[in-house]
């Protein structure tokens, strides 16, 4: 898989557009549809945008399309809906995990 193509499977998962994508990650519209004419990798400093616009680092993004982990099944799937998420929904996520912890303790 290429950049590109990681890129736009990303944007899919996300139901966003390239102009969704360049919006969050604060890069002009053009550079993607350029990389995607010319058949070149944006620059690290556009891909570290993306990155964050996704809500992951360069490395999970390089590391994810290798599909090399050292996670489980059930993790990587957790790990990827997760990275789905608005920070806001991200917070309710970690929030509930902190929640069933607790109760679980109190349990024992």
């Amino acid at each position: 898989m290429t950049i590109l193509e990681k890129i736009e499977e990303m944007n899919a998962a996300r139901g966003w557009s390239t102009y969704e994508l360049c919006k969050r990650a604060n890069i002009a519209e053009g550079t993607l549809y350029s990389c995607k004419r010319r058949e070149r990798n944006p620059s690290n400093d556009v891909l570290e945008k993306i990155c964050r616009a996704y809500g992951i680092t360069l490395y999970q993004f390089y590391h994810d399309m290798g599909g090399d982990s050292n996670f489980t099944e059930d993790q990587q799937i957790v790990l990827t809906k997760f990275s789905l998420l608005e920070d806001r929904e991200k917070e309710t996520v970690v929030n509930l995990i902190d929640l069933l912890l607790e109760n679980k303790q109190k349990k024992v």
